[in-house]
């Protein structure tokens, strides 16, 4: 934002940058934000010229001389709007393109997918990307679609009776199927993605092929050991009961629970004695007096102490869960996390990691111990299914991961997980305005923007309504982008669990009710009940 205000609102910065430019090449622009757009034609714009910028439409607002600006993207693979992107800005540079008599150039030829994949693509999207009929994806050469692109893996009642959560379920069957079908067919492991909607999944998936001797990597995979709210509050209470680990001390120091910035660490660093005391906790408190040290740090430091020193006092009385509640709550913590692009993704492994401490009071050192232990050595059954650098390997990761990737076989696994439910207290759309409840009750008259709807619902129903159709649209997007991931094979595994565009799973079951018969001849249903019993948890 910064930058584009720089380029917007100084015209001397704007026509040097703009002078370095002769061709200006967007990739990916299905990706970019509003923020992005702009500054797209901050520098595409005419170097002789220095109009306003408009923020709702800049491309066609701007100048920009013909041969100067070059985008690409497919608005069908536009799944990056929890990170600012809208589909939208696609859209809008396309109307610029037309209008300004630029030239507009659709493929539609894949230069990766059999005729089969292509054509089960387009019966999926035909029903669930509307406009898409006009763009069907062609395979590259004159192939001809033969045979099923693959099977719809659907759990039989002997194990949807079994009392296991369903992705386990789901792990066991696709290993199951890997095993006796895939691999027994002649495929090498390196052929097979597994794509998850959730990150969580990757490791029940990776765990339940490496039961069955099949190498897997997951990709992107660092695991909740290597989480850096995990890291910081497992260094947090290392300190309780070891107050001279040096590089939990130094953690703790540079994480959010203190917060001390690089050059302020050195000044610390610099007024402990150079003896060879170390760099512990101890001496840092001690040190942190120095004139060296600004107040705020001396405060934040001696603060953080007083709270070691009360859970300290508590160890042996309180389940170690509480002495992470004290971090949590009382160190700031939950606060810090909720700043970031991800804040409820990381108080949930902060409630992952509390549930792994419950136990005795009496527990709690030898449960920090083995607290500090996974950190350096993460237990065995989460590494399970990491295949050595270089090995052929089954491939797991989150559909998102795949963006830019392809392998033989794609396996869309954990695919009935619906949109999360809105609850939020304080709601935002772009496009309709703010909307606050309070304990429940919603407030009518929060930033209302006009609309002839406003007298039949409220503003928090109008905010989570615009929401919940921008997600369900990304979430077509999103499944077109895994089944576009495939060569030759694509399976899916899983029962749609809400009827309707909530689910990837669901908006399979409605291409499918579109025609039934297209559908079942590229990808048949196969109920499977039986699997074996070492893929199991």
């Amino acid at each position: 934002m910064r930058c584009r205000d720089l380029l917007r609102d100084n015209r001397s910065v704007r026509a040097r940058v703009k002078s370095r430019i002769t061709r200006l090449f967007v990739d990916e622009y299905q990706d970019t934000s509003p923020v992005q757009e702009q500054l797209t034609a901050l520098l595409a714009e005419d170097p002789s010229r220095g109009d306003a910028l408009v923020a709702h439409a800049p491309l066609s607002a701007m100048r920009i001389p013909t041969g100067r600006l070059f985008i690409v993207g497919d608005p069908k693979q536009s799944i990056y709007g929890f990170r600012g992107a809208d589909a939208a800005v696609f859209t809008r540079a396309q109307t610029a393109i037309v209008d300004s008599k630029g030239a507009l150039q659709r493929l539609t030829v894949s230069r990766r997918s059999t005729a089969a994949v292509c054509a089960f693509v387009n019966t999926v999207s035909a029903n669930s990307l509307p406009g898409h009929g006009d763009e069907d994806l062609v395979a590259l050469g004159d192939e001809v679609v033969a045979g099923t692109v693959g099977a719809w893996w659907r759990a039989g009642p002997t194990l949807k009776a079994l009392k296991l959560p369903s992705v386990e379920i789901e792990a066991a069957l696709v290993a199951d199927r890997v095993v006796t079908s895939l691999l027994a067919e002649g495929n090498r492991p390196g052929d097979i993605s597994i794509l998850t909607r959730r990150g969580r999944s990757t490791a029940i998936f990776g765990r339940a092929l490496a039961r069955r001797g099949v190498p897997v990597r997951v990709i992107g995979g660092d695991g909740f050991w290597r989480r850096p709210e995990i890291l910081d509050v497992v260094s947090a209470l290392s300190l309780v009961v070891d107050p001279r680990d040096e590089l939990a001390a130094l953690t703790v120091l540079r994480s959010p629970l203190i917060g001390v910035a690089d050059d302020q660490i050195l000044a610390v660093f610099e007024a402990i004695p150079s003896d060879k005391g170390g760099f512990t906790w101890p001496r840092i408190v001690a040190a942190s007096d120095d004139d060296l040290v600004d107040a705020a740090v001396t405060r934040r430091i001696r603060a953080f102490d007083a709270l070691l020193v009360a859970i300290r006092s508590q160890l042996a009385t309180h389940p170690l869960s509480h002495a992470i509640d004290k971090i949590v709550d009382d160190g700031g913590y939950a606060i810090a996390c909720a700043a970031e692009h991800d804040g409820p993704q990381r108080l949930r492994h902060l409630e992952k990691l509390r549930a792994l401490s419950a136990g005795r009071p009496e527990d709690g050192v030898l449960g920090i111990s083995r607290l500090v232990d996974a950190i350096d050595d993460p237990p065995a059954e989460a590494l399970v299914f990491d295949a050595p650098v270089g090995e052929d390997a089954v491939r797991i990761m989150t559909v998102h991961q795949s963006k830019g990737l392809e392998a033989e076989i794609v396996i869309v696994a954990d695919a009935g997980i619906g949109l999360r439910t809105e609850s939020d207290d304080v709601a935002f759309d772009a496009d309709v305005g703010l909307a606050v409840s309070s304990r429940g009750r919603t407030s009518h008259r929060v930033s209302p923007k006009p609309s002839a709807t406003a007298a039949l619902t409220t503003m928090m129903q109008r905010v989570r309504r615009a929401r919940r159709t921008r997600d369900e649209g990304e979430l077509t997007r999103l499944l077109y982008v895994a089944l576009t991931r495939a060569r030759r094979g694509i399976f899916v595994v899983g029962e749609a669990r809400r009827r309707g565009p909530s689910s990837m799973l669901g908006l399979l079951e409605l291409a499918r009710t579109a025609n039934v018969d297209g559908f079942d001849a590229l990808l048949p249903s196969l109920e499977i009940d039986a699997v074996d019993e070492r893929a199991r948890f």
